[in-house]
């Protein structure tokens, strides 16, 4: 597993060990950082692929943003991932993790596993 994919499975499976508290906020703000730290190599495509996966479009739309319509907010367009609670919180991370993972399986490089 590369070092990338340590730290995935890492934050996902113990989000304290990277500083996180498991809320769906605190993962889009790490996971952009880690992406950023990459090159933008970690989710370049990702929101394209969620994109993709619906006939809602969103092509122009964030990742976070998707992730949320994938999860089933209505209406997707105004929630704040930053302010989600409870049950609402662990569908978001659910869902992003899903999609991640598929994501990511999906890739021929060093990210994948």
């Amino acid at each position: 597993m590369s070092p990338t994919g340590q730290i995935v499975r890492n934050a996902r499976l113990r989000p304290s060990s990277c500083g996180l508290d498991g809320s769906f906020g605190e993962y889009v703000a790490f996971f952009n950082g880690l992406d950023l730290g990459s090159g933008k190599q970690l989710l370049e495509g990702f929101s394209e692929w969620i994109a993709s996966r619906s006939d809602q479009g969103g092509w122009n739309l964030v990742w976070p943003v998707l992730v949320l319509r994938e999860a089933g907010f209505e209406p997707w367009s105004g929630v704040d991932w930053h302010a989600l609670s409870g049950d609402d919180d662990a569908r978001a991370v659910s869902t992003f993790f899903t999609l991640l993972d598929e994501f990511l399986d999906g890739r021929p490089d060093a990210f994948s596993g």
